[in-house]
């Protein structure tokens, strides 16, 4: 007989009291699979909120005043330039976190007697906050009519009103005629003044080839957005990046929430793990006392002995890996919509993540007793039964 088949005939023959070893590694392992997923599925849900609220990072011009930055200054936002190279040269360089690069053009301009905010945009690189949606359509598909050799514009919603025009209206802005072929629903922010027009077609007609003005960025990676600019301003020479602090210091402070008690659950569940698998690992050697000294009288070595232990650890945790993988990822995908209001699903990478775990698990609580029974004189245990 083979120590695999020895292995399994004295488990089954223990059957309850190996059910009630599986069970400790399946709560241990399914309890840190459940945090895992838990903490996995969190972060992707900030990810998708930082989505949601647009660019959280500004590139500009190293020698913009950022007080004529944000009042949208036209004597220096005009001349603000920023290589059309430096955005392929961000997007290149694949600057792990970040998640979206759009370059524009903005030129600040006077309508009448109302001013406005002229933006060149590609449309397909364009970082859009999240609205509210009307009759479940995006509410930016609209300036997907924007194209290069075209004078079609998007107005915001506010300059509806303000400038009187309506889809299919032309008016003249600095000597040239444009026609508005969409507008943009509501957005209660700054878009709302805004005149959306393609990049290339704004650089053609104000003769500024290859310039931008204006680098938007989405980053959710795990730095501070702070270090984050440093380093992209290692990147493109005479730019200086605008962050968003307190965005910031929201998402680091989340992240960091659920990261400090996810490990402090982890520690906690490990080291009980340990103890309660350990404590069966030692009656179940005590109770085979008479077994290991029958062996070890035939001539069974230290190392089998240890061996029949060992396989039997990795039976069980085998076993309770793949249970407590099942059970851990039902328990989060079951709580995690009414606790935590974030959808979770299953991560298949953590199968031989949770395995390995248990067989780490039940190696280590088995280790001692497994030791100790291995090295008993045969005739002390016989002289005992």
């Amino acid at each position: 007989m083979n120590l695999w088949k020895l292995v399994l005939k004295e488990a089954w023959q223990r059957r309850w009291r190996l059910v009630s070893s599986i069970v400790s590694l399946v709560l241990a392992t399914g309890l840190i699979v459940a945090i895992q997923s838990l903490n996995s599925s969190s972060r992707q849900a900030m990810h998708g909120y930082l989505k949601n609220l647009g660019a959280n990072m500004i590139v500009v011009p190293a020698e913009l005043d950022l007080l004529a930055y944000f009042s949208a200054d036209p004597g220096l936002l005009i001349s603000a330039n920023i290589p059309e190279s430096h955005f392929f040269r961000l997007f290149e360089a694949g600057v792990e976190g970040v998640e979206g690069i759009d370059p524009r053009l903005i030129m600040p301009l006077q309508i009448g007697e109302s001013r406005v905010v002229l933006t060149g945009i590609l449309p397909d690189k364009m970082l859009r906050p999240k609205v509210k949606q009307v009759e479940e359509q995006d509410p930016w598909k609209v300036l997907t009519l924007l194209a290069p050799e075209s004078n079609g514009v998007v107005l915001g919603s506010e300059l509806k009103g303000i400038l009187g025009k309506e889809i299919g209206s032309t008016m003249s802005v600095s000597g040239r005629e444009i026609k508005v072929v969409g507008i943009l629903p509501q957005q209660g922010t700054i878009d709302d003044l805004r005149i959306y027009i393609h990049l290339r077609f704004l650089q053609r007609w104000f003769e500024r080839p290859f310039s931008l003005n204006e680098i938007r960025i989405l980053y959710t990676g795990n730095e501070i957005l702070d270090k984050m600019a440093s380093g992209i301003e290692g990147i493109l020479e005479n730019t200086r990046v605008v962050t968003h602090r307190r965005m910031a210091k929201k998402q680091i402070q989340a992240m960091d929430s659920i990261s400090r008690y996810a490990l402090m659950l982890l520690v906690v569940i490990l080291a009980l793990g340990c103890i309660s698998i350990g404590n069966e690992m030692f009656h179940n050697a005590q109770a085979r006392r008479r077994e290991v000294g029958i062996l070890i009288a035939l001539g069974a070595t230290t190392r089998t002995i240890l061996a029949i232990f060992m396989l039997k650890a990795v039976f069980l945790a085998l076993v309770g890996g793949i249970l407590g993988y099942g059970m851990g990822t039902l328990v989060a995908v079951l709580l995690a919509p009414r606790l935590l209001e974030i959808q979770v699903y299953p991560i298949l990478s953590l199968i031989p993540w949770s395995v390995l775990m248990a067989v780490v698990f039940s190696l280590i609580s088995s280790m001692v007793p497994s030791w100790r029974e291995s090295r008993m004189d045969p005739g002390e245990i016989l002289q005992e039964t």
